[in-house]
C-alpha cells in the first residue's frame, strides 16, 4: 500500500493533511499485461523508490545503482530520477539483451512532479518489420502509461478531490473566524475521518489559541513578579522540602556574602550557614517546622547569624510560608539596627520619663522644703528669743536647748531637700579632684568601721574639674556611706577609683551578669573624669537601681536611712553637669560611676567656716520694712530685729510694700524681703526699690528658688543673700553693717512705717 496525500496549507500555515491509501499491488495487476512492444513498464518516485515493477517483490523497494545489468538503474540515470527530468538510455538488461529505456514524468496535477514512468523496449524489436512504426509503437505505449495515469488521477480527483474541496472552503471560513459546519463527517470511510478530526482541529485551535493566551498573560504576572522579587531589599528564598535551595533574590545572594547565584542554588540552607548559627537557630527551627505544618505559616526572631562567606547579623526576622506543591518561601531581613533603634528609644523614653519624675519630685521637695523652712525659721527663732529670755540655770532653759537642737537636724534635713531639688551648684572653682579624694580620705576612714577595708585607686593623670569641693566630699561621703550600708556582713571592701575618662564598658555588662542603668545621661564625648564607689554588698534589681535616686525612697530598715543622701548626691552632680551610672545585680555587689566634665587650672580650696554669731548692741535704731507673706516668718522677724532695738514695719504681699513706698520713699533704712510671694518675687521688688532709692540697703531671704542663688541676687541688685531658716542675730548683723556704711538716713520723723 502507498498514500497519496494533499498537505493542507491555510495562510501559509500547514493545519493537516489530506489523502487516500492505493494498493501497489492492485495498480501492478492492471499493469503487468501491459507489455508494449514486448518491452516493459515501471514506476519509480524522486526518492528512487519503485512504486511499480513487473516483479511484485521490489514493489516500495529502493531502485539498484551501478554499471551493469545487474543494476536496475545507471548513475547517470539516478541523477535524472531524483530531479524527475525525461531521458532516454540503452542498456543491457539481466538476460543480456539491448533494450531502449524512456523515462516520462508522471503529472496528476499542476505541480506534480514527484514520479517517472519508465518503458523498457528491446531494440531487436524495434528493428524488426515493425521498425518502421517504432515510433509509433514507442508513443502508444507512453500514451498507455499515461492514460494508465490520468485514470489513477481521475480516481483520486473522485475519491478525494470534491471532499477536500468542501474542505478548502471550510477552513477558509475558519480562517476569517466565521462559524461553518463541517461537511462529510458522517462518512464512514478516511474522508469522514479527516472531516471529524478537522472538527477537532478547529476545537483545538481555539483551546490552543485560549491556552496560548492565559500563557501569555501568566507570563507576563511571573516576570512581573520575578523582578518585584528580584529587587526587593529583604532576603527571598526559594527552598524543595528538603530545604535545598531552588532561587535566591539578588538580596539574598548578597545578604549570604556567596560569590554567585550558583554557589547558592543547588545546596541545602543550613550548609550555608555556620555551625554555630544553626546550633543556635536549632529549637527555633524546629518550632517554625511545626507552625509551617500546621498552619503553613511560621515567623521568628532570632539573634546571632553567620553565613560561611563570614555575613553577619546581630539581630534576624525570618518569614516561611508553605506552599501547596510543598516548596517552601523564606523571607529574611535583618533587623539589627531596627532592634537597636527600638531599644534606644525605650532607653531614651525612659530617661525621659526618669527624667521628668526626678524634675517633678524635685520641684514637689523644693515646694515642700520651703513651706517647711517658713515654719521652721519661725520656730528657730522664737527658741532663740526663750534662750536669750530664760536663765540658763533654769530647767526650762535646758529644754528650749533641745529644742534648738532638734530644729538645727531638722535644718541639716531640709538643706539636703532642697540640695536634691535646687539646680544651685554653689561657687564653682578649678578643682583638683585628686586632691579633694585625698582630703576626704580621712573623713571616710573615720566615718566607716575598720572592718570595712577602702581601697582607693587612682589611676593615670587626672585633670582638674569645675566644681564646687565641699558638694563632692558630700558626694564621696554618701556614696561610701551608701556602699557601708549595702554590705553583706560586718567586713566586705569598698573601692574607690579616680581617673580620667572614657571608662570602658564593665565586662559584667557586656556579658549580661550584670544591669546598667543611666541615671543621668552625660555626653560621653566631652572631656570628663570618672569617680566610682563599688561594694560588694547586697547588689541592686533594675527597679530599685531606678528608684535609687527618688527623695525618701531607702531599702534600708527601718530607722536606718532617711532616703536623701542618694538624691543629694543626684541634685550636685546634676547642677555640675555630670552623669551617673548604676551597674549592679542582685547578690553581687554595685558599681556607682560619676561622670565630671573638665574644667580649667586651679587648687582646691578649703570650705569658709560659717562665721560666729555676734550679740553686738547695734549702732544705731534702724528703720526697717519686712515684706514676707508667711505671717508667722514676719512675725519673728518684727520680734527678733525689734529686740535689737530697731523700729520694723511688715507688709504682706509686694504691692502692699510698694504702696507704703510710694508713700514715703525715705521713710526706710533697709527693706528685708521674702522671695517666694503672691504676684512678685522679692528680687522683683528690689529692682523696683532701688530705681527709687539707689542707696537703700536691700537684703533677700528664700527658702528655695531654681533661679536664686547669692551670685544671681547680688547681680540683681540686692546687698545681701540669705536661706532659710533664718538666724536673727545674722540678718540684723548684715543689716546693721550695710547702714553703717552707707548714707545718713533720714529723721525719724519722715518715716511712716505700717504695722
Amino acid at each position: 500500500m502507498i498514500s497519496y496525500t494533499i498537505p493542507v496549507i491555510v495562510d501559509g500555515r500547514l493545519i493537516g493533511v489530506a489523502g487516500t491509501d492505493l494498493s501497489l499491488e492492485q495498480r501492478a495487476k492492471e499493469l503487468d499485461s501491459r507489455r508494449p512492444l514486448g518491452g516493459s513498464l515501471y514506476m519509480i518516485n524522486r526518492e528512487g523508490n519503485w512504486t511499480y515493477h513487473p516483479d511484485h517483490a521490489l514493489l516500495a523497494t529502493k531502485a539498484t545503482v551501478g554499471d551493469g545489468p545487474q543494476f536496475q538503474l545507471g548513475p547517470d540515470e539516478l541523477d535524472r530520477v531524483l530531479k524527475v527530468q525525461s531521458y532516454e538510455v540503452e542498456r543491457m538488461d539481466t538476460a543480456g539483451h539491448r533494450v531502449r529505456r524512456y523515462a516520462v514524468p508522471m503529472t496528476f496535477f499542476p505541480g506534480d512532479n514527484r514520479r517517472l514512468l519508465l518503458l523498457d523496449v528491446p531494440v531487436e524489436g524495434l528493428s524488426a518489420p515493425f521498425a518502421g512504426i517504432g515510433t509509433a509503437i514507442m508513443l502508444a505505449a507512453l500514451a498507455s502509461g499515461l492514460l494508465v495515469s490520468l485514470v489513477l488521477v481521475a480516481a483520486v480527483r473522485a475519491i478525494i478531490g470534491v471532499p477536500l474541496a468542501r474542505m478548502a472552503r471550510v477552513v477558509d471560513t475558519l480562517e476569517r473566524d466565521e462559524a461553518a459546519p463541517v461537511p462529510d463527517t458522517e462518512r464512514q470511510d478516511q474522508i469522514g475521518g479527516i472531516a471529524r478530526a478537522l472538527v477537532r482541529f478547529r476545537g483545538a485551535l481555539a483551546e490552543r489559541d485560549r491556552l496560548r493566551g492565559q500563557v501569555e498573560e501568566r507570563t507576563t504576572a511571573l516576570e512581573r513578579m520575578l523582578a518585584g522579587v528580584g529587587a526587593a531589599k529583604d532576603a527571598i528564598v526559594l527552598f524543595d522540602r528538603d530545604y535545598t535551595v531552588l532561587y535566591a533574590n539578588p538580596a539574598a545572594i548578597s545578604l549570604l556574602g556567596a560569590p554567585d547565584e550558583a554557589a547558592v542554588v543547588g545546596h541545602r540552607w543550613l550548609e550555608l550557614l555556620t555551625p554555630e548559627t544553626v546550633a543556635l537557630a536549632e529549637e527555633g527551627r524546629l518550632r517554625r517546622r511545626e507552625d509551617l505544618l500546621a498552619t503553613g505559616y511560621a515567623h521568628t526572631i532570632n539573634e546571632g547569624w553567620e553565613s560561611i562567606w563570614g555575613r553577619t547579623m546581630e539581630v534576624y526576622e525570618t518569614t516561611l510560608s508553605l506552599r501547596p506543591n510543598g516548596d517552601i518561601v523564606l523571607v529574611l531581613r535583618d533587623v539589627t539596627a531596627t532592634r537597636r533603634a527600638a531599644r534606644e528609644r525605650e532607653e531614651l523614653q525612659r530617661q525621659v520619663l526618669q527624667q521628668d519624675k526626678m524634675e517633678a519630685i524635685g520641684r514637689l521637695a523644693g515646694g515642700v522644703a520651703h513651706d517647711f523652712n517658713n515654719l521652721l525659721g519661725a520656730m528657730l527663732g522664737y527658741v532663740e528669743f526663750l534662750l536669750d529670755d530664760l536663765d540658763p540655770n533654769d530647767k526650762a532653759h535646758s529644754y528650749v536647748a533641745r529644742i534648738s537642737a532638734v530644729g538645727k537636724r531638722a535644718k541639716e534635713l531640709v538643706s539636703q531637700i532642697l540640695t536634691f531639688a535646687r539646680s544651685d551648684k554653689g561657687e564653682l572653682q578649678a578643682v583638683s579632684p585628686v586632691a579633694v579624694l585625698e582630703d576626704a580620705r580621712g573623713i571616710l576612714r573615720s566615718a566607716v568601721p575598720a572592718t570595712t577595708e577602702m581601697i582607693f585607686q587612682i589611676a593615670g593623670t587626672v585633670p582638674n574639674v569645675r566644681a564646687n569641693p565641699t558638694q563632692l566630699v558630700q558626694v564621696l561621703m554618701n556614696l561610701v556611706l551608701n556602699a557601708h550600708d549595702a554590705r553583706r556582713g560586718e567586713g566586705g571592701r569598698i573601692r574607690i577609683r579616680l581617673f580620667p575618662g572614657p571608662a570602658p564598658q564593665d565586662a559584667r555588662v557586656q556579658e549580661g551578669r550584670w544591669a546598667e542603668h543611666e541615671a543621668l545621661p552625660f555626653d560621653k564625648s566631652r572631656p570628663h573624669v570618672v569617680l566610682e564607689v563599688e561594694d560588694e554588698g547586697h547588689g541592686m534589681t533594675m527597679e530599685v537601681m531606678t528608684r535609687l535616686f527618688e527623695p525618701f525612697f531607702t531599702t534600708k530598715g527601718k530607722g536606718r536611712g532617711t532616703g536623701l543622701g542618694m538624691p543629694v548626691v543626684y541634685g550636685i552632680v546634676r547642677a555640675h553637669g555630670g552623669g551617673m551610672m548604676v551597674m549592679s545585680a542582685e547578690g553581687e555587689g554595685a558599681l556607682l560611676r560619676i561622670l565630671l566634665p573638665i574644667g580649667g587650672p586651679g587648687t582646691v580650696a578649703a570650705p569658709l567656716a560659717a562665721a560666729p554669731i555676734v550679740k553686738a548692741t547695734p549702732p544705731r535704731r534702724l528703720r526697717i520694712l519686712v515684706v514676707d507673706d508667711a505671717a508667722e516668718m514676719g512675725d519673728m522677724l518684727l520680734e527678733g530685729l525689734s529686740r535689737r532695738g530697731h523700729e520694723v514695719a511688715i507688709c504682706e504681699t509686694p504691692a502692699e510694700a510698694l504702696e507704703v513706698f510710694e508713700e514715703s520713699p525715705m521713710a526706710f533704712d533697709a527693706v528685708v524681703s521674702d522671695q517666694t510671694m503672691p504676684g512678685m518675687t522679692g528680687m522683683a521688688l528690689i529692682a523696683l526699690l532701688k530705681t527709687r532709692r539707689p542707696d537703700m540697703p536691700c537684703v533677700l531671704y528664700t527658702g528655695y528658688s531654681e533661679r536664686s542663688d547669692e551670685k544671681a541676687v547680688l547681680a540683681a541688685g540686692a546687698d545681701a543673700f540669705f536661706l532659710k531658716p533664718v538666724v536673727v542675730e545674722r540678718l540684723a548683723a548684715k543689716v546693721e553693717a550695710l547702714c553703717a556704711a552707707g548714707p545718713p538716713a533720714v529723721p525719724p520723723s519722715a518715716a511712716t512705717p505700717n504695722n
